[in-house]
C-alpha cells in the first residue's frame, strides 16, 4: 500500500495546484482522468483503474512520478514531497 504521506502530498498538493490549472471544480474528477492516463492499464480491474488506496508503494510512486512528468509538460508548479514537510 502507498504511503499516508505520500498519499497526504498527492491529494493536498498535487491535486490542487493540477485541478487549478486546468480548472477543475471536482478534484475526484480529475483524480480519475490522472489515473484513467498514469496507472498502467496492466494493473486495470474490470476496465477500470485501480484505487489509488489499493496500489503499493512501488506502484504509487510510479503513479505519481508519471503525474509529476505530467505536471512539468504543462508547467505547472508542484513543490516537492519533502517541501511540503
Amino acid at each position: 500500500m502507498a504511503t499516508v504521506d505520500q498519499h497526504r502530498w498527492y491529494r493536498g498538493v498535487v491535486l490542487p495546484k493540477f485541478a487549478e490549472y486546468c480548472g477543475y471544480a471536482l478534484q475526484t474528477d480529475l483524480h480519475y482522468e490522472l489515473k484513467r492516463e498514469h496507472i498502467p492499464p496492466s494493473l486495470w480491474v474490470d476496465g477500470e483503474p485501480p484505487s489509488s488506496a489499493a496500489l503499493t508503494v512501488e506502484q504509487f510512486s510510479d503513479f505519481l512520478e508519471r503525474v509529476l512528468f505530467h505536471a512539468g509538460e504543462w508547467q505547472i508548479d508542484i513543490p516537492s514531497l519533502r517541501g511540503s514537510e
